[in-house]
């Protein structure tokens, strides 16, 4: 056996998280509570919003079949996301990631009383939908797949995001199980959903903990 074979070591297999550092577990803790924020209210506010509709038809419209609403309401909602999703990258580039997140959480925080408390009639909540969709569920999730690949380095890139983005369903799954036991708690779907909607004030303040990445190449 030659000596070039036996003095070859293997090196050892490093633990995903050896490469990171103090400033990496705070990006991480700050971007995974950012997503419970958007998993948890989303996913809620989403089962609310054909509840809010029904509750203002009138007769003549329950009359005519009160499912086709909650229907129209759920696709209009998700085509304002799907608008937010392919603009967001546009945005995020042109005004930075920190800005776009603080837009689309505090767009979030005001669709919530303007669509649960000022308006009193279907259409105009149908009209809504779409810009309340826009933000809860367009920007305020489309940032989660652009800048956490920013603020990690490529040791633990991957993992990283892929913990953000799944590690956190596994304790917003359940908030929307308990939408319907919320709303008789609080008396009423429109204080439901505001009481919800909260929780979008805490999301304003996780921005503040994440490094401006716009313009800057990726950590090594």
């Amino acid at each position: 056996m030659s000596s070039a074979y036996t003095d070859r070591t293997v090196p050892l297999r490093q633990p995903w998280h050896a490469g990171l550092q103090p400033m990496h577990w705070r990006i991480l803790a700050a971007s995974f509570m950012g997503w419970i924020f958007d998993g948890f209210e989303s996913f809620a506010l989403f089962l609310v919003l054909p509840l809010m509709l029904k509750s203002l038809l009138t007769p003549e419209q329950v009359a005519a079949g009160p499912e086709s609403w909650g229907t129209w309401a759920s696709l209009i909602y998700t085509l304002g996301a799907v608008v937010a999703y392919l603009l967001s990258g546009f945005a995020m580039e042109a005004f930075g990631r920190r800005p776009f997140v603080l837009f689309a959480y505090a767009g979030s925080l005001l669709m919530v009383p303007v669509t649960y408390l000022w308006l009193h009639s279907p259409e105009a909540l149908l009209a809504s939908a779409f810009v309340n969709g826009f933000f809860t569920l367009g920007c305020a999730y489309s940032w989660m797949a652009i800048y956490p690949s920013e603020l990690f380095t490529s040791s633990v890139r991957s993992t990283a995001a892929s913990f953000i983005f799944n590690a956190t369903r596994l304790i917003a799954w359940v908030f929307p199980i308990l939408a319907g036991t919320m709303i008789q708690f609080f008396g009423s779907i429109p204080r439901t959903a505001v009481a919800l909607g909260l929780i979008y004030v805490l999301g304003l303040v996780v921005p503040w903990f994440l490094p401006e990445t716009c313009g800057k190449p990726l950590p090594d």
